[in-house]
């Protein structure tokens, strides 16, 4: 799927990565199918087709209240439901996210911090949004990072 997404030929990533989702149903991988739904959104919105990306991630936030979706990951869920405009959406990932928060680790502290950027951001104060962002240093995807913080 990667590398058929680097090779611009995104339909195809798409279908790459929903095999791989649908793959890890029947061994219960929470983690790994929300990651793989999330990689069919991003690749099926990359060219248009929104409203299969947007049934992806509502498959993805069903999978959300599984234990072993990190605080990480939540964030990046979020990223996805603020590219489709779920603005809604992004604020029950912010929620459940600030109840997982080990408030000793800054990994799970940077991935709040963005969230509550990007949906600042969405809600139209840059300046809340900037002052979250520059909490979320070390966040471990840098790019959505600094996108946000441009």
């Amino acid at each position: 799927g990667y590398l058929a997404l680097w090779r611009g030929r995104a339909a195809e990533a798409a279908d790459y990565f929903r095999r791989a989702a649908e793959a890890s149903v029947p061994i219960q991988s929470s983690l790994g199918e929300m990651r793989n739904r999330l990689l069919v959104s991003t690749a099926l919105r990359s060219i248009g087709r929104d409203r299969e990306a947007n049934d992806e991630t509502t498959k993805a936030m069903a999978l959300m209240q599984s234990q072993t979706i990190e605080p990480q990951m939540l964030a990046i869920l979020a990223t996805e439901c603020i590219k489709l405009a779920r603005i809604a959406d992004t604020r029950a990932v912010l929620a459940l996210l600030r109840a997982r928060v080990n408030r000793e680790s800054a990994i799970d502290l940077s991935g709040d911090a963005y969230t509550a950027g990007l949906l600042a951001l969405a809600e139209h104060r840059p300046d809340s949004a900037l002052r979250y962002v520059r909490g979320a240093a070390r966040l471990r995807f840098e790019i959505q990072r600094l996108t946000l913080e441009a």
